[in-house]
C-alpha cells in the first residue's frame, strides 16, 4: 500500500509542465527548482481503509537569486493545479495490493529544506488519500 500511494501521487507530479520530480532531495542546487515526493504515511480509518498522506515539496532556488520566489510560487501553483486543489484528482491507481481514489491536497505551508549545506525556500504540500484494502 505504501508504494501504491507513492507511484499514484509521484504519477500526479510528474504531469506538472516543465518540472523535474526526485524521490529524495537532490545534492546538487543545480537541479532546482524541483519536486520532490516524500515517503508515505497510513493512519487507520476503518477496518477496510487507511488515511494515507504523502508530504510533496516543492523546492526553490536560493533565497535572494531574482525572481526566485516568484518561481517557487509559480511551481507551488502549478502542483497544486495538477492535484486538484482541495477537490482532488481521480488517479485511477488500482492494483490487487489496493486501490488509490482521489488524491486531494489537504494541507500547504512554507518551510526552508536543506541542500549541500544551504538553505532553500519550499513549499511541503500534503496530499491525502484514503486506501481501500478489500
Amino acid at each position: 500500500m505504501l508504494a501504491l500511494m507513492r507511484a499514484a501521487v509521484t504519477t500526479v507530479a510528474q504531469a506538472v509542465p516543465d518540472a523535474v520530480v526526485w524521490s529524495t532531495l537532490p545534492d546538487d542546487p543545480a537541479e532546482l527548482p524541483c519536486i520532490v515526493v516524500g515517503l508515505p504515511q497510513l493512519g487507520p480509518e476503518s477496518e477496510t481503509v487507511f488515511d494515507a498522506r504523502v508530504d510533496v515539496y516543492v523546492v526553490g532556488s536560493r533565497s535572494g537569486a531574482s525572481g526566485c520566489e516568484d518561481e517557487l510560487i509559480t511551481l507551488a501553483d502549478a502542483v497544486l493545479d495538477a492535484f486538484g486543489g482541495s477537490k482532488g484528482v481521480n488517479t485511477g491507481h488500482d492494483t490487487d495490493a489496493g486501490e488509490v481514489g482521489v488524491l486531494a491536497v489537504d494541507t500547504t505551508r512554507s518551510t526552508r529544506l536543506e541542500i549541500g549545506g544551504q538553505q532553500y525556500p519550499a513549499y511541503a504540500l500534503t496530499v491525502a488519500a484514503s486506501l481501500t484494502t478489500c
